[in-house]
């Protein structure tokens, strides 16, 4: 995990194009070594292709709305397996019409995948006490 709850953040424009970037943002982006300034939004961020229209419509809402891409998987050579939410909203800053955040929630997702197993651990064993208790009934 890469530190607490540490976020990391980009500015986009009209065009779905980043302005700027917080540094935090290369710990989730490893393959990028340089400026992220002038990339394309689907191109530093490939799990949002497809979502292109949605990107539009969100900068042309009156009400402002978000989207919301939870539990990313990504892997780092320090950290290992890691998870992170992608959020977009508007954002009314200069040339910046969207504002991308990272948040680190490795720790929350694997916990929650534990919580998950041991819940599936413990019905199989439900399961498999009442199967003994009919067959006891049986036998008596």
């Amino acid at each position: 995990m890469i530190g607490g709850q540490e976020m990391g953040y980009a500015l986009v424009n009209q065009e779905l194009i980043l302005l700027g970037n917080s540094v935090a943002l290369y710990h989730w982006l490893p393959q990028f070594s340089s400026d992220l300034t002038g990339q394309p939004l689907t191109e530093v961020f490939p799990m949002l292709v497809g979502y292109e229209d949605q990107l539009v419509e969100l900068i042309k809402q009156q009400q402002p709305k978000s989207l919301l891409i939870p539990q990313i998987y990504y892997r780092t050579t320090t950290d290992g397996d890691c998870f992170f939410d992608l959020q977009i909203e508007q954002c009314r800053y200069a040339e910046a019409v969207l504002l991308v955040t990272i948040t680190d929630v490795t720790e929350t997702t694997r916990l929650e995948q534990t919580l998950r197993q041991e819940r599936n651990e413990l019905r199989l064993q439900m399961i498999e006490r009442e199967k003994a208790e009919v067959a006891l009934r049986q036998e008596l």
